[in-house]
């Protein structure tokens, strides 16, 4: 099977989908925004229960108690992460999300004793480094000043250790119940949103609103099969061509969100980026 298809799908799935999502998290804000997204790829992925039925023999009352207790850490990395894009810089915000996969390979090391080389470890290095210049803006003056009050910057670092978490665990139930299930029972996870939606009378914008309708669609939908393809690949060992590739979404995303959204950064935010995403391509190549 040629998964290089599938890298691309991911790649391109995570990419332009977080350009998407980044849009309608600034139309109709982020709780709105995070309510939809799950709604579209918890429908979408719904069209796939029959394909990975079988899986669920395997399921057991810890595995799902252990796999909703992650989805819940993955949607409030979620909502942390559209905030961040309606008020911070969405290229900024991005690719310190994106740095998701440095906490995974730490906690990984710590917790599964997965080992890390001096090349990972100084790739972990660069990635933190990119995140802290990142977030540093030039003050003018008689000297330069720099400081960490970068709106978003915190939110990003915030989804950036709970979807480390998340990626990092939920190998545990993806090694019984396969590549589609976990990420279908976190998005399932919209119909309890749901319910306390309408027990606290939570004001949601419609899907309509600001014509943000084909935007939630086409995010819901690419990152959704962006996920898949990944999980899928990644549960028959076909990482070492799919991660390299996939985990590199970053630099598309970054390119497309400056054109996009004409971010105006300082050199040193510049400057960290481009530290944060070679770090990532990296990490993601040495990961594989």
């Amino acid at each position: 099977m040629n998964w290089f298809i599938f890298a691309l799908i991911s790649f391109f799935g995570w990419s332009i989908g977080d350009i998407f999502g980044a849009v309608v998290s600034k139309k109709i804000g982020e709780f709105s925004a995070t309510f939809w997204q799950l709604i579209v790829g918890f429908i979408a992925s719904s069209l796939l229960v029959p394909l990975a039925i079988t899986d669920l023999r395997h399921m057991t009352l810890s595995l799902m108690l252990l796999n909703l207790l992650l989805g819940a850490l993955f949607i409030i990395g979620l909502v942390t992460f559209n905030k961040g894009l309606r008020i911070g810089s969405p290229a900024r915000v991005g690719t310190i999300t994106a740095s998701f996969s440095a906490v995974t390979a730490i906690i990984s090391f710590f917790v599964f004793h997965e080992q890390i080389t001096v090349w990972q470890l100084l790739a972990l290095i660069v990635i933190f480094s990119g995140i802290i210049l990142s977030g540093l803006k030039n003050k003018i003056g008689s000297r330069k000043k720099y400081r960490l009050a970068i709106r978003g910057t915190w939110l990003a670092i915030t989804t950036m250790v709970l979807w480390g978490i998340y990626y990092a665990f939920i190998k545990i139930p993806s090694q019984y119940i396969g590549w589609f299930w976990p990420q279908y029972i976190t998005l399932s996870l919209v119909l309890v949103i749901w319910w306390i939606i309408r027990f606290k009378k939570i004001k949601i914008r419609s899907v309509l609103s600001k014509g943000a309708f084909w935007s939630i669609l086409l995010n819901g939908i690419l990152v959704a099969v962006g996920e898949y393809s990944f999980n899928y690949a990644v549960v028959r060992n076909a990482s070492v061509v799919v991660a390299p590739i996939a985990g590199s979404y970053p630099v598309l995303y970054v390119l497309l969100a400056f054109f996009v959204f004409k971010d105006k950064l300082s050199r040193m935010q510049f400057f960290g980026i481009i530290i944060n995403l070679l770090g990532i391509v990296w990490l993601a190549y040495l990961s594989s």
